[in-house]
């Protein structure tokens, strides 16, 4: 969170028509030279990496720990999908009205407390893993999609 509170300190970009004279190799070697610009490369790079990385671990997580089969950790998926489908319909709307940079935070923030819940490994029963899970892998695809839109939008 700290990360991406980081972006929100940032420059916006410059006018587009001193970009357009330059090629993309003497645009990035210009964009390399400026610190707010390597920052944001570091900062959005371990965010992705962390997020990634704890992507694959949910699954493992769920079928290690609560013991669940591969038919049922299929199921999280697809609420984790369903999580990155609202995430691509509203995002549009919400970067118009709030900014990309708020929005970044905000579904780092997102992500960051969906994985929270992971660290207690609370004692469930029955549906209540299933719940547990569908609304942590709903909410974790969310900020990930999001991020994802926030960055290239």
């Amino acid at each position: 969170m700290y990360g991406a509170s980081i972006f929100l300190k940032l420059p916006e970009p410059g006018s587009i028509r001193e970009r357009l004279s330059e090629n993309l190799l003497q645009s990035f070697i210009k964009a390399l030279r400026r610190p707010s610009f390597r920052k944001f490369t570091l900062v959005h790079f371990l965010i992705c990496f962390a997020t990634f990385m704890a992507s694959p671990f949910l699954i493992v997580y769920a079928k290690k720990v609560y013991l669940l089969p591969d038919n049922l950790v299929v199921f999280f998926t697809v609420f984790g999908s369903l999580g990155g489908i609202i995430t691509a319909l509203i995002s549009g709307f919400m970067i118009d009205r709030l900014g990309a940079k708020p929005l970044y935070f905000i579904f780092t923030t997102i992500i960051t407390l969906s994985l929270v819940p992971l660290i207690a490994a609370p004692p469930l029963r029955d549906t209540s893993i299933f719940v547990f899970f569908a609304i942590l892998f709903f909410f974790h695809n969310l900020g990930s999609i999001g991020i994802i839109n926030t960055t290239f939008l």
